[in-house]
């Protein structure tokens, strides 16, 4: 028997799991549209995000769940990611409008981590403990990191 999800009850107190369908897959598992949706809803009304997703809002359509898992269906790619941020820099919308699904490789590398990085720039951070500066790398096969001995070769291999 599958984990049972309250339909028509608020969520996060802003919004409604509508869906009529089922949220849990044959194996009883939450379904990967659900789970973004309420993830999405929980970093923006959840309390618990910190300063990245301070202010952060879903659009009024996506407070509904039928209508983000019915644009979920129609766009997810097999182990992608949400991303509300690369159409529009420093965007605060989850929205159709303003959100894609891309690899979860690309997302991480892109993600802005200023407590990591400190005052250094997007994919640089002081080598801790050492002279020198790590420029996190990303390939195909994963994250590298490669120390420098400036700011700037460190942020021009990342």
């Amino acid at each position: 028997m599958g984990k049972k999800i309250a339909r028509n009850k608020k969520v996060f107190g802003v919004a409604i799991n509508d869906y009529c369908g089922s949220v849990c897959d044959d194996n009883g598992k939450i379904t990967q549209a659900y789970r973004d949706w309420y993830n999405m809803l929980a970093r923006c009304y959840g309390g618990n995000s910190g300063a990245t997703y301070q202010d952060c809002i879903v659009c009024d359509e996506w407070l509904y769940a039928s209508n983000f898992i019915k644009w979920h269906n129609e766009h997810y790619i097999d182990g992608w990611e949400l991303d509300k941020d690369i159409i529009k820099k420093g965007n605060k919308m989850y929205s159709p409008d303003t959100c894609f699904f891309i690899p979860r490789e690309i997302n991480s590398m892109l993600t802005r981590r200023q407590n990591d990085r400190g005052k250094y720039p997007l994919g640089v951070r002081e080598n801790t403990g050492r002279q020198g500066y790590v420029g996190i790398i990303w390939t195909l096969q994963g994250k590298k990191r490669k120390v420098f001995y400036n700011v700037t070769d460190a942020f021009m291999a990342y």
